[in-house]
Formats: structure tokens, C-alpha cells, sequence
């Protein structure tokens, strides 16, 4: 597969500030996955268990910008790791990686609002396109956010009348 060189160069300039947690029990693709995250990220925090990331997620003073989990992990699920992250954080952008493309943890995922779901094996390529996805949601979310605290600012300057002006 012939690599998109605009793509990465747009996925670099969106994740070279971002603070990522890993949670992959599989060696290998920890291995493997983890010199690409390295160039990507601003910096990488691997987990090889859910309740580990957890602890880590919880415990850490580090503010994370994206979590990558996989489902079926020992300790504690992706799933449920998400499902915790969810009550402190419901903003932060998630990540399920997945062998199994099981229609009960793509429902879950759904509930829990993953920002996307990867099923093994995958290319990074296919990271890359979901990244991309993330960055142009975060751009549209930080457009609407901007627009919303200036039309607010205008109804308070107006006295609540006529804020479209």
C-alpha cells in the first residue's frame, strides 16, 4: 500500500503535542507499534493491562490527549478501563483496537463514545485515517466552541437582544 505522504504530514502536525496512553498486552504489536507512536506523539505511555492504564490515567498529574486500548486485556477490559475513564473524563478522545469485531463491544464502544473502533491486525495506515478523523472533529468541535463563546459574548454585550449582529 503506497502511503499517503499529505496524510502523515497533516496526522504529524496534529499529533506531535499529543500526550498518548497505550494499553496493549500483545508484546508484539507493542513492539512494533511503539517506534511509529514514538515519531508521532509527543510522548507515549504503554500500559500492558487495563487496570494498569487506569491506575495510571487516575493517578498521574500527566494530562492525556488520546487513549489507545485494546479490548480483550487481563486485570481489567479495555472496555471496562473505558467505561472508568468515562466517569472522570467524557471528553477524551478513545481509541478500541480489537481482534474481534464482536457486536457487543462495537454497542459498548458506541455507549461509551469511542472516538473510533481498529480491528487487528491493522496498517498504520488505517491509524493514520482515524487520527485524521479525530483531528477534523476536534478542528469543527474547537470552530463551534469559538463561534458559541462569541455569539454568548455578543448576547451578554447586547443585553441579550439582537446577538446575531
Amino acid at each position: 500500500m503506497a502511503i499517503d505522504r499529505e496524510l502523515i504530514k497533516s496526522i504529524l502536525e496534529f499529533s506531535k503535542n499529543l500526550n498518548v496512553l497505550y494499553a496493549e498486552d500483545d508484546e508484539v504489536l507493542l513492539k512494533a507499534t511503539m517506534p511509529i507512536f514514538e515519531q508521532w506523539f509527543e510522548d507515549v505511555t504503554c500500559c500492558k493491562d487495563g487496570q494498569e492504564a487506569f491506575d495510571i490515567f487516575k493517578n498521574t498529574a500527566k494530562k492525556f490527549d488520546l487513549i489507545i486500548t485494546d479490548i480483550n486485556m487481563p486485570n481489567l477490559s479495555g472496555l471496562e478501563f473505558v467505561e472508568k475513564v468515562r466517569q472522570i473524563d467524557e471528553d477524551i478522545k478513545i481509541i478500541i483496537i480489537s481482534a474481534h469485531d464482536d457486536t457487543d463491544n462495537l454497542l459498548k464502544s458506541i455507549k461509551l463514545q469511542v472516538s473510533d473502533f481498529l480491528p487487528k491486525p491493522y496498517d498504520i495506515i488505517d491509524l493514520a485515517k482515524i487520527l485524521k478523523n479525530i483531528q477534523d472533529k476536534s478542528s469543527i468541535f474547537a470552530t463551534n466552541k469559538r463561534e458559541l463563546k462569541e455569539r454568548f459574548e455578543r448576547l451578554v454585550e447586547n443585553g441579550g437582544h439582537n446577538f446575531n449582529k
